[in-house]
């Protein structure tokens, strides 16, 4: 006789294994320190699905949990919106790295911050998974931007493009608590391979500008782009990194700007 119970459960294992693999999670951080990692999420149960877009801390650790595992209003975790991006907020997290040279290491207190690209598609199962933000060290005041997202179904455009944008920018020197939110357009043309936009604070006192220009800096096979940015009338050489995700309506980018010793920021969009 078939038993149809354990035919279910092998289906369900098989899928479960099939959605391990389901995802292309590529992103970034900014070099100005080495506390963070983006990538694959490594965790599975509670902070799975293993392969989705995530995070994670620890030189000695290669863990990494997925950034949907905790991008919902939970204790400790505080929501919001910028721009139509969710914003969660994470202070004070408390870790202590794992040193196999060390039994007692020194636990340290993390700011973290950071935004969920918007979807066209409401569905849970295929919204966006597109993430970027900052993560402050509290002992040194170190912030490492980033930006990592699921690149399953990319496909660059080939028109000119027009994102809604948002972003977070943290002065260097301060915890991380309170950054910077901006807002604005990115714009992207695409026969040229062009990336240009600015996005503000609501009063207009940080003006963050980006200039991703040419074939050698907008590339439509990896779907990346790096360039320049201007921050309040100061020029920032090399300093953008960023990838384009989804397709369609889903059209969408994240990205980090190194502000070397001024400040660390994170940057998102979604097509108009």
């Amino acid at each position: 006789m078939i038993d149809m119970k354990k035919i279910s459960v092998a289906i369900a294992l098989l899928a479960a294994m099939g959605a391990a693999n389901a995802y292309d999670s590529v992103g970034g951080v900014t070099d100005n320190d080495t506390f963070l990692r983006v990538g694959p999420a490594t965790s599975t149960g509670f902070h799975g699905p293993e392969g989705a877009p995530g995070i994670g801390l620890g030189g000695q650790e290669n863990w990494i949990i997925s950034l949907q595992s905790i991008s919902l209003p939970y204790p400790g975790i505080s929501a919001g919106q910028v721009n139509g991006f969710a914003r969660y907020q994470l202070v004070d997290y408390a870790h202590a790295p794992v040193d196999p040279n060390n039994p007692d290491p020194q636990t340290e207190n993390y700011n973290f911050n950071w935004l969920q690209v918007p979807t066209a598609n409401a569905s849970a199962a295929t919204a966006l998974k597109v993430f970027f933000g900052a993560v402050t060290q509290k002992s040194n005041n170190h912030t490492q931007a980033f930006y990592v997202g699921d690149r399953n179904g990319f496909a660059m455009p080939t028109g000119a493009t027009t994102y809604d944008a948002a972003g977070l920018l943290v002065p260097s020197g301060t915890d991380g608590s309170s950054p910077i939110t901006l807002s604005g357009t990115l714009n992207l043309d695409a026969a040229v391979k062009v990336l240009t936009g600015s996005l503000a604070d609501t009063s207009a006192n940080h003006t963050l500008a980006i200039n991703a220009g040419g074939a050698t800096n907008v590339q439509s096979g990896p779907g990346t782009f790096n360039g320049d940015a201007t921050y309040n009338g100061v020029d920032y050489t090399n300093s953008v990194d960023g990838h384009f995700y989804g397709s369609g309506n889903d059209s969408s980018l994240a990205g980090t700007v190194n502000g070397g010793n001024d400040f660390q920021a994170a940057i998102g969009g979604i097509k108009k």
